[in-house]
């Protein structure tokens, strides 16, 4: 199931996506966060997946162990869908599982059960933030691209080696 708590990016705040398969942890992870974020809930990774589709947000929180794909495997599908951060609840003590959920979930972060509130709040605004930040750094490179692909002058980048890293249409010309 999902829900929605705010209206995601309209009222000005970041939205942050929560997966958990227990309610108490939505709840309470809810009330943290909805003074300073919008938060959406799924209690199941299909329906927040559908959320994810629909709504903008920034930060993706997601629990490891819940029914139907696990955390990691949620997240990786996720992260064809969406840009946001994406943080792994996990109770993993075996490191090698952690570091493989870790690479497949493409997390930008990880934080182990039992978690404390106040280091989960600033962990998901660094995630924000990263967001945010990926998100101008995307914009500026389009922009840039877009501006030497469409100016009839020759424009051309190298790397350090002297090899050609990027050609303009009039380059090519």
């Amino acid at each position: 199931g999902a829900s929605m708590k705010g209206n995601g990016k309209a009222n000005g705040k970041p939205g942050v996506l929560v997966v958990d398969d227990e309610e108490h942890i939505l709840t309470s992870i809810q009330d943290l966060l909805e003074d300073d974020f919008a938060v959406f809930t799924a209690t199941d990774g299909e329906a927040a997946l559908g959320l994810l589709e629909e709504n903008d947000v920034a930060v993706i929180v997601s629990d490891q162990r819940m029914p139907g794909p696990s955390g990691d495997e949620f997240l990786e599908r996720a992260s064809e869908i969406s840009p946001a951060s994406r943080i792994l609840l996990t109770g993993y003590a075996d490191l090698n599982a952690l570091v493989q959920a870790v690479n497949k979930g493409r997390i930008y972060s990880y934080l182990s059960k039992p978690w404390e509130p106040a280091q989960l709040k600033m962990m998901i605004a660094r995630a924000a933030e990263h967001y945010k930040l990926l998100r101008q750094i995307t914009y500026e490179r389009d922009l840039l691209h877009a501006l030497t692909d469409n100016i009839p002058d020759s424009i051309y980048f190298k790397d350090a080696d002297l090899r050609f890293t990027r050609i303009n249409p009039a380059h090519t010309e």
